[in-house]
Order: structure tokens, then sequence, then C-alpha cells
């Protein structure tokens, strides 16, 4: 789910909304939008970029 998300975010520039409104309507296990969120302040935390896209 991890790998999906960040791509999402970078090669597709979704929000996290999209990604996890996207999911629900097709019926994929994801998370919520506060949960990628979460993923995307500790990348930044950790040195990554997410969140310039």
């Amino acid at each position: 789910m991890e790998l999906q998300i960040r791509d999402k975010l970078t090669q597709e520039q979704w929000s996290p909304e999209q990604i996890a409104g996207n999911a629900k309507k097709n019926h994929i296990p994801m998370v919520s939008h506060e949960r990628i969120y979460q993923f995307i302040r500790k990348d930044k935390q950790d040195g990554g970029k997410l969140d310039t896209h």
C-alpha cells in the first residue's frame, strides 16, 4: 500500500483525498486521507520530499 500511495502522490500528483476516495470508490482497501497526511509528515521528518508533490 505504501508504494501505491507514493506512486499516486509523486507520479500522478494526486492529493490524499483523491487517493483515499478513489480506493473507496473502487473497493480497494486503503487508509484514510488523514493517515496519508501522517505518512507524508513522517516522510518529511525522515528527509523525504513527499510534501513537495
